[in-house]
């Protein structure tokens, strides 16, 4: 990060990185989102984002993409996670809502899979989520249906199409 160059990282505090199937390289850092055109070396941030009071979370803890192009974010404070169709420029948010039990189970999302069947899974600080392309809604899995923890850092998917979820309490194998 220079300040005196535009074409620049917006922030050093890197978090998460993805290449998209593009090629373009996405960084999630504490405070914002950016692009890095790999072919013609140039950064963007993502301003709009982040551009109203509503969304104040700046740290991105993941990001990943799915089967229909749709890039994902988790946001490590309050914000959830964002889904960011990049045909149509469109960011769609979802948080938890706590009248609502088909909502996300808490708004820190800190990791996102998908797995071979092209299912979505963010892991939160209070649970698993199973997105549901359907109705755009969300499955929850917490230690009442035998996780290990509900505090989630990681989520990976072996070829069995199992995840393996780290936790604050050891390693939970959910199939």
């Amino acid at each position: 990060n220079n300040k005196e160059d535009s074409n620049t990282l917006s922030h050093n505090d890197v978090r998460a990185l993805h290449i998209d199937k593009d090629g373009l390289l996405w960084i999630g850092t504490r405070y914002s989102l950016s692009t890095f055109n790999r072919k013609t070396g140039e950064f963007t941030t993502m301003e709009n984002l982040f551009s109203t009071e509503k969304y104040k979370d700046h740290m991105i803890t993941d990001i990943v993409e799915d089967n229909e192009g749709n890039i994902w974010f988790a946001c490590g404070l309050d914000n959830g996670v964002f889904r960011f169709n990049k045909k149509t420029g469109e960011f769609k948010n979802y948080i938890n809502i706590q009248e609502d039990s088909t909502s996300l189970s808490f708004s820190s999302a800190r990791t996102i899979a998908i797995d071979n069947e092209g299912e979505v899974w963010i892991g939160t600080q209070y649970g698993l989520n199973k997105f549901n392309k359907k109705d755009e809604t969300f499955t929850r899995y917490t230690e009442k249906e035998g996780l290990a923890n509900n505090f989630i850092y990681g989520i990976l998917v072996d070829e069995n199409n199992n995840l393996w979820i780290s936790t604050n309490n050891g390693l939970s194998k959910f199939d």
